[in-house]
């Protein structure tokens, strides 16, 4: 599933994954800011540390991708699992991972299931395992990296921009605890994006 013999295993799709994550982050984050729910400033860039962290994001991106939407899946699918049954239950793992998350709250559960299927109709619908590692790892290293904003309830020392001011309360933007995926925007924005890819893909 991860070598080039599938399809999607492109270079190309790896960068469309990347554009999509980091797309839809962005998006997320400027309707909560638009909303008042966030202000952010101009911290640093540091190339090497942006770079080393990326790897880094990347990695552990790809890691949960390799658990789910590679191993996980595969396996149903040869257990006789249909591959939009396959999407659920490896969605629905997806979510239950982060559950002990710091600020997970049952919103942030559903916005979790539905990257999950996000990602899952990025494999069954671009044939790409290397576009759902893509978008998996963009979306992480914009939230957290490039914006500084908890990423599933994370914070980190080195961010490019920092949160200057929050809302006090969580709103359909903005989770003042968990990010910008704990959100009902965020939840429409991740169904919107899954049901766009399978009609590429049909």
């Amino acid at each position: 599933a991860l070598g080039k013999k599938v399809k999607g295993n492109t270079l190309k799709m790896f960068g469309v994954g990347l554009a999509i994550g980091l797309g839809m982050n962005l998006l997320c984050a400027l309707i909560a800011m638009v909303n008042g729910d966030i202000a952010l400033t101009f911290h640093s860039f540091r190339p090497v540390s942006f770079l080393l962290v990326f790897i880094a994001v990347l990695i552990q991106s790809a890691a949960e991708e390799l658990i789910c939407r590679v191993y996980m899946y595969q396996r149903l699918l040869r257990f006789g699992c249909k591959p939009i049954v396959a999407a659920v239950i490896n969605a629905s793992f997806f979510a239950v991972m982060h559950l002990m998350n710091p600020g997970v709250t049952p919103i942030s559960v559903v916005s979790l299931f539905l990257s999950g299927m996000m990602l899952s109709a990025m494999v069954i619908y671009m044939d790409s395992p290397w576009a759902a590692m893509g978008a998996h790892a963009a979306w992480n290293f914009c939230q957290n990296i490039i914006l500084g904003l908890p990423n599933s309830g994370n914070v980190v020392p080195y961010s490019v921009f920092k949160l200057d001011a929050a809302t006090a309360t969580d709103s359909f933007a903005y989770s003042v605890n968990f990010g910008l995926e704990s959100t009902i925007t965020a939840s429409v924005t991740l169904l919107i994006v899954a049901g766009l890819i399978a009609w590429w893909g049909i």
